[in-house]
């Protein structure tokens, strides 16, 4: 079978380099933020001109310019199109080759800033960054993930994801970030309410500006604008391509030198092009908290009230965020996430869903080269308006989806991470030609540098 032979020639490269004796990189993941009124950090020394940079502070190395890296991994899964009845099995791999820059040079990837195409403004969850940082910092990530199947070959594709990042920091406190984010993805298998496998492939483009000024020890006013286009391959799919247009100010108050109150504003607008019947404005307004408040505990939470409104009709609701780590020990912890807001439609005849998720996850480090991630979800997603799945109507579609996966991770050397995990799924809604169980099984192999 094609898909194993590829599998093993890769996976034989990447162990192949475990003697290889390469410098050690610390374990990648999200950075440790501060707490927001931190003084800025100055800007590091860069190494006198007469220095000559060698292969590794160019390629990798704790200050390299320039990170490639590479991540095989092989699933089964017992239901590859989540449907109700005539479940279909296959295995598939995933090849995914990447590169991150930085510009000056740092030796810690950059947290992968997540997108999604339902919410207004294509951000999953709101952006907080942190003020310890060099005056001047770019960073540019590109990953593809080419998916292979072994029986469905026509269902084989390659996705694409683009990053970047500017950020200018004034020693006043005041700072400006710029971020663009490009990605080529599909909606998973079973969306949409359509009868057929047929993959709903999408380009999607992100831009981010955030300025924030400190006015006094105790105040920081910050300003967000985006915008965020969706477009749609297939013509079946144009009523849901759409520009959005985002603007939202904050003001924080420190309360206390762990603890900072925030309000915030939040006006978005979104325009369907020629389907202009969606066209949509969002009115939101937040009262939330930003906490450290000890070496274990980090968090965000805000609340509020939203309004959506389009020629035709007008929804208001309740909306929450909460994002929060807790660390038992250094190798133990548990995070939370939680949302409950407004999102734009991906069913015909629908207007939005009122969407809630929650998010809880677990991690362990068992010695220095073991570690355990397991997390557990559930998502309830109720329709605003008439859908029409197969032979039935109704005003009041819901589904339930939830599901967990773990993972246990062994990384032999710094730079390569080995993992088996396992996942399950399962989606209950009043259609029940909506509904389906998968379970999928993986391996995988990862190489940084």
């Amino acid at each position: 079978m094609r898909w194993n032979s590829i599998v093993m020639a890769l996976f034989l490269t990447l162990l192949s380099g475990l003697a290889w004796g390469q410098e050690s990189l610390p374990e990648t993941g999200e950075p440790t933020e501060s707490i927001l009124f931190a003084n800025p950090q100055e800007a590091s020394i860069p190494p006198p001109a007469s220095q000559a940079m060698t292969s590794t502070d160019l390629f990798g190395g704790r200050t390299g310019y320039i990170h490639p890296f590479l991540s095989v991994s092989s699933f089964y899964t017992s239901n590859l199109f989540r449907t109700a009845s005539n479940e279909l099995s296959d295995r598939y791999l995933v090849i995914a080759p990447g590169l991150w820059l930085a510009l000056p040079a740092r030796n810690q990837r950059a947290p992968e800033i997540g997108t999604s195409n339902t919410a207004p403004g294509g951000l999953s969850l709101s952006r907080f960054t942190a003020e310890r940082e060099r005056r001047i910092q770019g960073y540019a990530q590109y990953q593809a993930n080419i998916i292979r199947y072994d029986r469905y070959e026509d269902e084989d594709r390659v996705d694409h994801r683009a990053q970047g990042m500017l950020k200018f920091s004034a020693r006043g406190g005041t700072s400006l970030e710029l971020v663009d984010i490009f990605e080529r993805n599909s909606d998973p298998y079973g969306t949409g309410g359509k009868a057929d496998r047929s993959l709903d492939t999408f380009d999607a483009n992100l831009f981010n500006a955030i300025l924030v000024s400190r006015l006094s020890p105790k105040l920081l006013l910050r300003a967000d604008y985006s915008h965020y286009t969706l477009d749609y391959a297939a013509a079946s799919n144009n009523y849901r391509n759409r520009n959005d247009d985002s603007y939202s100010g904050y003001l924080f108050f420190q309360a206390t030198p762990k603890t900072a109150l925030f309000v915030q504003g939040e006006h978005i607008a979104i325009d369907y092009g020629e389907n202009s019947n969606l066209d949509s404005r969002h009115n939101n307004y937040y009262l939330g908290i930003q906490m450290q408040t000890s070496a274990n505990t980090r968090g965000r939470v805000k609340v509020g009230y939203g309004m959506r409104d389009d020629d035709t009709t007008e929804s208001n609701a309740y909306l929450g965020e909460a994002q929060v780590d807790y660390f038992f020990t250094p190798k133990t912890s548990i995070y939370l996430q939680g949302t409950r807001r407004i999102l734009e439609t991906n069913q015909i005849g629908a207007r939005s869903i009122l969407s809630h998720r929650v998010l809880l996850g677990y991690r362990q480090r068992m010695a220095a080269r073991w570690r355990i991630d397991g997390n557990l979800f559930f998502d309830r997603n109720e329709y605003d308006g008439t859908v029409n799945i197969g032979n039935r109507i109704a005003s009041d579609y819901y589904y339930d989806e939830f599901g967990g996966r773990a993972t246990l991770g062994f990384a032999p050397r710094p730079w390569v991470n080995l993992g088996v995990g396992y996942e399950y799924r399962e989606r209950d809604s009043n259609f029940n030609s909506e509904d389906y169980r998968s379970s999928t099984i993986f391996l995988r192999a990862t190489a940084a540098f």
